[in-house]
Order: C-alpha cells, then sequence, then structure tokens
C-alpha cells in the first residue's frame, strides 16, 4: 500500500516516479524482508527524485501473507 506521493515523487526534469518504476523495484526486490523491500523502495524513490524536494509525504505499508500455515518450508 502507498500513499501518492511515492508514485508522484518528482525527479529534477519534472518526470514522476509513476506506477511503473514502483511495480519495477517492487519485483526486483520481491524475495526480500517486508522491511528490506521497503528500504528498497525507499531508497529507489529518493534516488530518483535525487536533490528535487518533494512536495507530499512518501508513505508505504509492506503486509506479507504466509498463508494460514505460516510461512513455507
Amino acid at each position: 500500500m502507498f500513499g501518492d506521493g511515492v508514485s508522484e515523487a518528482l525527479n529534477e526534469h519534472g518526470d514522476e516516479f509513476g506506477d511503473e518504476g514502483l511495480l519495477a523495484l517492487i519485483d526486483a526486490h520481491k524475495s526480500h524482508t517486508p522491511q528490506a523491500l521497503l528500504d528498497a523502495l525507499l531508497a529507489g524513490v529518493r534516488a530518483f527524485g535525487g536533490k528535487t524536494a518533494q512536495g507530499d509525504d512518501v508513505t508505504m505499508l509492506i503486509v506479507r501473507f504466509e498463508g494460514p500455515d505460516g510461512p513455507a518450508r
């Protein structure tokens, strides 16, 4: 789950990070723990924005459902 400040983060050219950028990062880091995935997403958004001041907050929530029997073995 994420707020619009993630996908609407801007770079120095005025380009938005976009849903595609977010999905690409998720796909690249989907095997990580929730905390590591969150860290990678935040780093990716910050790297994209560079020194550009963001006009909105960057809010994300990572939830991993491991099924009724717990983590796969």
